[in-house]
């Protein structure tokens, strides 16, 4: 690289984005490059991003953080993407350039995951903002977006809506983190064994909300004891100082703490009354209760979504807020698409909780569903196969099918090989309607859309829920048709 005059080193690079707000919006997939941005090429097991660097200049990226191997295997070409040409160490040759444009930086470094956790890591080291993660085996977003809504009404909250929580995808949200930020909220989730460890020494939370220990991701990690592991890992970067708000109805979590104490202050919470917790009323504009005392009100259903409530409540009396502002703030939050929002299609009501599912999970919008009351039309519960369940898959199937069942819906559509399965080895008990089925299971995503468009019906409510890959979210139009239809063909 010696007479290379647009080049940095990881640690030149990580000085630029600490002295200049400008060079701290990062991306890792070209396609959301915009002009200004720094491209980390991250190799993967589908694509490489080092394929997509012309395309990231082409963009606009103004530098280009790579692989070094890589960048010493394709320099010329890479060079000429970026509009330098014919390149030699003792005679560099710079294009042309538009006043005030520079050419694209090129950052060869050992590993530029790394560097992109380094750099993001760095920016929020040096922000004032107290740092509070979210980790849990569901709900972690709804309770960060509860979180974000809640903590405004103290100061300026940072966040990013989206599921950026990954190793990849959590230092893409910190680098962005404003130097005046009062508080970062970060969810923080892992898949497979150590990447928590990785968040936690990343962020260095000042204070964390476990949600539950639950089955996600047991295909990966082994056991339910290796999730709890994993989870609280989370905490493992705390002093005497930090502050772990911990679901004590959880058996998993209280085993875990009860066998591995922790470094750091602990305060439980959850939905009994040990801890001040009354259920006052649900429907379909949200869930009234009082906790500790003050009434609460969500504009969701579920008891998941209450719990997790519960969990934000205590964080935030802990950084001393009072309960009417946190009771502003958990009126006035949202749900993302895909995590439980209320949809009213026409003469339907949704329940869109297709982003993603799990045993637990589903266990949670099978009791949301139930919680949908209705003077007349059907109740029907469209699942898609859970994936990530390794060899727990056929159970799992079949333990939430006859969950399923068990709720006394109208009818249940499944969708995927595993709920096909696990359908076809269990006695399934006619349905109230005579000439229909109580389960329909199939692995035709069009045979499925077909019996939702031609036999809802106005006043029907429908819950969907399945894992991200199924994406049952293509069944909104045709329930919106259904809806719209007002005789449901």
């Amino acid at each position: 690289m010696a007479g290379y005059p647009v080049a940095l080193s990881q640690g030149e690079l990580i000085a630029k984005i600490l002295a200049d707000p400008s060079w701290r919006n990062f991306a890792v997939d070209s396609r959301n490059v915009v002009p200004g941005s720094l491209f980390f090429a991250l190799p993967g097991e589908r694509s490489d991003g080092h394929r997509y660097i012309p395309q990231a200049i082409e963009a606009g990226a103004r530098a280009v953080i790579l692989y070094k191997s890589y960048f010493t295997s394709h320099e010329q070409t890479l060079l000429e993407a970026a509009g330098i040409g014919e390149h030699t160490d003792e005679s560099p040759v710079v294009p042309e350039l538009a006043p005030g444009q520079e050419p694209a930086v090129f950052v060869p470094v050992e590993d530029s995951l790394a560097c992109l956790q380094a750099a993001g890591a760095a920016v929020l080291a040096v922000s004032r903002a107290l740092r509070l993660g979210i980790t849990g085996s569901n709900g972690k977003t709804g309770t960060k977006d509860m979180l974000v809504s809640v903590m405004s009404r103290a100061g300026l909250v940072h966040s990013r809506s989206g599921n950026f929580n990954s190793v990849i995808g959590l230092p893409i949200v910190m680098a962005a983190t404003p130097a005046d930020a009062e508080y970062a909220v970060l969810e923080m989730a892992m898949s497979e064994v150590g990447e928590m460890d990785t968040l936690a020494e990343l962020v260095k939370p000042n204070a964390a909300i476990l949600t539950n220990i639950g089955t996600a991701h047991i295909g990966n990690i082994g056991s339910i004891e290796g999730i709890a592991r994993e989870k609280f890992a989370i905490f493992s970067r705390m002093g005497p100082e930090g502050l772990a708000v911990i679901p004590g109805t959880d058996e998993q979590a209280m085993k875990r703490l009860q066998n591995h104490p922790l470094e750091c202050r602990v305060v439980f919470y959850g939905c009994s009354e040990d801890f001040g917790f009354e259920h006052l009323s649900a429907g379909s504009g949200g869930t009234r209760f009082r906790y500790g005392g003050s009434e609460y009100f969500i504009p969701v259903i579920g008891d998941h979504h209450v719990h997790n409530a519960c969990g934000v409540i205590t964080l935030a009396r802990e950084m001393g807020l009072s309960p009417q502002r946190i009771a502003e703030g958990l009126a006035s939050f949202t749900l993302p698409e895909g995590r439980g929002e209320l949809l009213q299609l026409g003469d339907i009501t949704v329940i869109n909780d297709s982003y993603n599912a799990n045993p637990d999970s589903m266990a949670a919008a099978l009791a949301a569903a139930g919680e949908l009351g209705s003077s007349e039309g059907r109740l029907w519960l469209v699942l898609g196969d859970m994936k990530e369940l390794g060899g727990h898959a056929a159970a799992g199937h079949r333990e939430t099918l006859l969950r399923a069942i068990d709720s006394r819906p109208d009818r249940i559509i499944c969708y995927g090989a595993d709920f096909a399965a696990a359908a076809g080895k269990i006695d399934i008990p006619p349905s109230a309607e005579t000439e229909t089925p109580l389960v329909t299971a199939s692995e035709d995503f069009e045979e499925i859309a077909g019996i939702l468009e031609s036999e809802l019906a106005p006043g029907d409510r429908v819950l969907l829920k399945g894992s991200r890959s199924m994406e049952l979210e293509r069944l909104i139009p045709v329930i919106h048709r259904a809806g719209k239809s007002g005789d449901g063909v």
